[in-house]
């Protein structure tokens, strides 16, 4: 490539990032690519792009701060464009939402911040009254997220328009006071000390680290679990999303809180 387009986020409004990102993204054919500027490392982008446009891009770091960063984003493949969740048209309890019950969170912002907003999300979740529904506006689909709140009886509907998503959950009626996020395995009976106990154990550290980061590195150092050992990870919150990707994949997890932004969380191969 002797010539390559630049694009320049760092004076954008926040809302008006990704969706001008992908815009020039689409716009490009296999083999072509444009250099990304930016205030702050866009590490959420990357994600979404891992998500929107998987096995469509490549990405490399030019410059990484601390005051700038520039990203050469590659077009590798034409592809398929995430666009609406599965399950047709809208149901009927979307269709006819009474913009008074609805209470908006739009976490957009602090996305591009670089922040987590899972535990916003949960405490506006568990603040709902009865009739009311959740509207949660964010820059990608929040995939995890749907089961979190489906074991809480929530039902959901997704649809993305020009790069903004919008997710409607209706809350249960009846269901006021269920915890958000699922019961970890260790809630009826906690196996934590007997866990802890085993050897070897390889140990992680992800503090400070920005989601989903913490979840790729537990994940990539699942094959590192010994037989019969365990994996110690040093976390600064609970990762209440962490448990059921980990049985997919055949492991187990348990988590104690020691103290504020504290966390051990036991990960363990499945026996049987």
């Amino acid at each position: 490539m002797n010539s390559i387009t630049k694009l320049d986020v760092s004076s954008m409004p926040p809302k008006e990032r990704h969706p001008r990102i992908f815009e020039v993204f689409d716009c490009l054919k296999p083999g072509e690519a444009f250099q990304l500027v930016n205030d702050h490392d866009p590490k959420p982008l990357y994600y979404q792009f891992k998500h929107e446009r998987p096995d469509q891009f490549q990405w490399q770091y030019l410059e990484e701060g601390p005051e700038v960063w520039r990203v050469d984003i590659l077009k590798t493949a034409e592809g398929s464009r995430a666009q609406a969740a599965p399950g047709g048209g809208k149901p009927g309890w979307a269709s006819s939402l009474d913009p008074s019950q609805e209470v908006l969170l739009d976490v957009r912002p602090m996305i591009e911040r670089g922040e987590e907003p899972f535990q916003v999300i949960l405490k506006t979740v568990k603040g709902l009254k009865e009739g009311q529904a959740f509207h949660l506006v964010n820059s990608f689909e929040p995939a995890p997220l749907y089961a979190v709140l489906g074991k809480q009886g929530f039902e959901h509907f997704a649809e993305s328009r020009e790069g903004v998503w919008n997710i409607y959950f209706k809350k249960p009626v009846g269901k006021d006071g269920a915890r958000a996020g699922g019961t970890p395995p260790a809630a009826a009976n906690d196996p934590f000390d007997r866990i802890s106990t085993r050897q070897p154990r390889v140990e992680l550290d992800v503090r400070g680290l920005v989601p989903p980061e913490p979840m790729i590195r537990i994940f990539e150092a699942l094959p590192s679990i010994p037989p019969g050992g365990v994996l110690w990870v040093h976390h600064h919150r609970e990762p209440v999303l962490l448990y059921d990707k980990l049985r997919e994949r055949g492991y187990e997890g348990v988590t104690r809180k020691l103290g504020d932004s504290d966390y051990k969380v036991l990960v363990w191969k499945k026996e049987g």
